[in-house]
């Protein structure tokens, strides 16, 4: 994606997915950490300031709680023999 600069406190559009395994690292410098993953020369690399950081981990904890609340009901309704359709959405 193309960078785009906004108001919203967002400095660039990307996006990457992270799998399991993924090489993340960190470095902190004087305000803020920077953050590598998959390596510096083929990776990606995202700074965030303590506030935004503590935010970041906040709403992923609350992501990671939804999806593995989602997992577990998808794997009850396979053992139950529902249809993975009936529970899109």
């Amino acid at each position: 994606m193309v960078g785009v600069l906004s108001s919203n406190g967002v400095a660039v559009c990307a996006w990457f997915k992270i799998s399991g395994g993924c090489a993340i690292e960190y470095n902190t410098c004087i305000d803020e950490v920077e953050f590598t993953l998959g390596g510096r020369t083929n990776g990606f690399d995202f700074v965030a300031t303590e506030e935004g950081l503590e935010q970041f981990i906040e709403v992923g904890t609350e992501a990671l709680r939804a999806l593995r609340a989602r997992t577990a009901e998808r794997e009850a309704a396979e053992r139950d023999g529902v249809e993975l359709d009936d529970l899109a959405g």
